[in-house]
């Protein structure tokens, strides 16, 4: 899991230097284009926002159960591993169902780790 986590920074380290690249140019690109790509880094950024929000907001603030969050989300995944079934055949597919648990308690966090890391040198390859 330790060499998983140091690609996925390194791959994270990656994207805020692209993104930060890409940012400055696409402006000037096609509208539809340009609003596509803005949309998708700014629902990277607030996703663990969002899992705040789902997970622990609304159960201490509002009283609402994270329950139908939860279930979007495994719902979500469940999608994405019948795709991944349809397309590979591999006995695995169901795991993509606890990748949505490492996604919302460690990978979405690790973008803003990233981003605040960014500028040391150690990227975690050798």
């Amino acid at each position: 899991m330790g060499k998983f986590f140091r690609q996925q920074l390194r791959w994270k380290k990656s994207w805020t230097r692209e993104t930060l690249v890409a940012a400055k140019l696409l402006y000037r690109k096609h509208p539809i284009a340009a609003a596509s790509y803005y949309a998708g880094v700014f629902l990277t950024l607030l996703s663990p926002l969002v899992v705040i929000h789902g997970m622990f907001y609304l159960p201490l603030f509002t009283s609402a159960s994270c329950m139908p969050y939860i279930g979007g989300l495994l719902l979500s995944y469940f999608l994405l591993s019948l795709i991944c079934l349809y397309h590979t055949r591999t006995p695995y597919w169901l795991f993509g169902m606890l990748f949505c648990f490492l996604y919302i308690g460690v990978l979405a966090w690790q973008n803003y780790y990233a981003m605040a890391t960014v500028n040391r040198n150690y990227w975690g390859t050798r």
